[in-house]
């Protein structure tokens, strides 16, 4: 997931859920002209 303007932990909570941990991962095979490293979040979220 991709959330540059943090949002996903108000619509977490809204959903009843809490964030846990928010993972940082490489993506290594983009497909595509865009040069450059690009990595993805991974949200772990737990039920309030």
């Amino acid at each position: 997931m991709n959330d540059r303007r943090n949002l996903y932990p108000a619509i977490l909570e809204r959903a009843g859920l809490r964030l846990d941990e928010r993972l940082r991962r490489h993506v290594n095979r983009r497909t595509g002209r865009r040069a450059g490293e690009y990595f993805e979040d991974v949200l772990v979220v737990r039920k309030l």
